[in-house]
Parts: structure tokens; C-alpha cells; sequence
């Protein structure tokens, strides 16, 4: 009897299908790619991609859910953010995109909610500096959070700036933050790419490979400037 119990249960165990993966590829990591090219998957890391529910920014909030990672967008309450949490499983928060207190305020309610946070896309303009008030903010706040809370990484935490302007911005780190743990990047687009259709494709795929390519762990660069013209 007992011969029989253990047969039917190698049987059984034989005939188990394996549950069905849903994580995502890159087509860099599917058959027939290139050999030694780079492989942008870097699952499990947790990316914020502010105003990442439309445009150019859609384009990067899809390449890290294609690479793996667990990912949440902020954009203005009439974005299609809501949509795009439902069709493709970001997390969504709805802010006021020019006030830093907004930005700030779902800023904190996403470090509780994921416990930590590995990378932040956010764009800025010189000539709004609100939104270098927030990429200011934003890295206090998880300086403090990781003082408080220090958890085991050897990651640390990818702040990306894309600065869409005729002026580059530099300059957003602060004494009061543990710059060992921060790989800073300032990524500078000419603007004349966003009204040229014809090229509006390639500055996409462009920034999204460039801010995957700045999460890779293997990147140990503390900061950095990128210009894409």
C-alpha cells in the first residue's frame, strides 16, 4: 500500500504543470539576440517614473515594466495613469505635477507602501525650477528613509533627471545626503526633438534605453551628465 501512495504521488508530481510566468522580456534577452549585447532585465527593482502616464515618459514607464521591475507613475489627475494601472498593472498616483509638496507628499506614501524605492525618473525644465525644489526633496527624503530604516544593498538608490531644455541644469546633490549610496544622472534632450514626429520614435527608445542602462547594477557611476541632441 505504502509502494502504491508513493508511486501515485511521483505521478503526481510528474504530471504537475508549472505555473505560468508573467514577467515580462526585452526582446535584448529573446532569441536570436545580438551577441554581447547588453541585457537591460533587471527584475525586482522598484522604478518611479514621474509624469511616466503619457508620451515620451509612457515609453520609459514601459521599458521598466518590460525589464522586470515593479513600477509607479506619477502624473496630473486628467492623465491616463488610471488607465494604464488598469491595462498594465503600474501603481498609480495622481498629483499636481508643478507643486514639489504634491510630488513630495506621493513620494512618502510610496516609500511606506513598497518600503523602499531603487530608482526615480523625473523631468525637469530650468525654467521650472519646482521641479528641481522636488528632485531636492525627493532625494532628502529617502536619505532620511534609509537612515532610519537601513536596509541591506548593495543597489543603493538611481535618481534620473531628464532635463528637456536649451539649458542644461546641473546640480541637485546635497551635503545632508549619503551620496555613497546615490548614482546621480542628468540626462539633457534638445527640445527641438519633441516637434519633429520623424524623430520622436528614436528620442523614445533613445531615453528608455539610456535610463535602463543607468539602473543596470553593474553601473557604479555616483553621478553623471548625458546629453542627447
Amino acid at each position: 500500500m505504502a509502494d502504491n501512495y508513493l508511486e501515485r504521488k511521483m505521478d503526481e508530481l510528474r504530471n504537475r504543470r508549472p505555473a505560468k510566468a508573467v514577467a515580462r522580456t526585452l526582446p535584448h534577452a529573446s532569441k536570436g539576440s545580438i551577441q554581447n549585447a547588453i541585457s537591460l532585465y533587471i527584475p525586482g527593482r522598484r522604478a518611479l517614473v514621474v509624469g511616466g502616464a503619457s508620451g515620451i515618459f509612457a515609453t520609459i514607464t514601459r521599458g521598466f515594466l518590460n525589464a522586470g521591475c515593479k513600477v509607479a507613475v506619477f502624473d496630473s489627475y486628467d492623465s491616463p495613469g488610471q488607465q494604464m494601472a488598469y491595462s498594465e498593472g503600474v501603481r498609480f498616483h495622481p498629483v499636481d505635477l508643478s507643486e514639489p509638496v504634491s510630488l513630495t507628499s506621493a513620494f512618502t506614501t510610496l516609500l511606506k507602501a513598497w518600503r523602499d524605492i531603487d530608482i526615480v525618473v523625473l523631468p525637469t525644465q530650468s525654467t521650472t525650477p519646482t521641479r528641481i525644489d522636488s528632485l531636492h526633496d525627493i532625494t532628502l527624503l529617502w536619505a532620511d528613509h534609509r537612515r532610519r530604516f537601513p536596509i541591506p544593498s548593495d543597489y543603493g538608490f538611481r535618481l534620473i533627471n531628464i532635463n528637456i531644455s536649451d539649458i542644461p541644469n546641473t546640480g541637485v546633490a546635497d551635503g545632508d545626503t549619503d551620496m555613497a549610496d546615490i548614482c546621480m544622472s542628468q540626462i539633457h534632450v534638445d527640445p527641438s526633438f519633441l516637434t519633429e514626429p520623424s524623430r520622436l520614435s528614436s528620442l523614445s527608445k533613445t531615453l528608455t534605453d539610456t535610463c535602463l542602462f543607468l539602473s543596470l547594477p553593474s553601473i557604479s557611476i555616483l553621478t553623471s551628465s548625458i546629453v542627447i541632441s
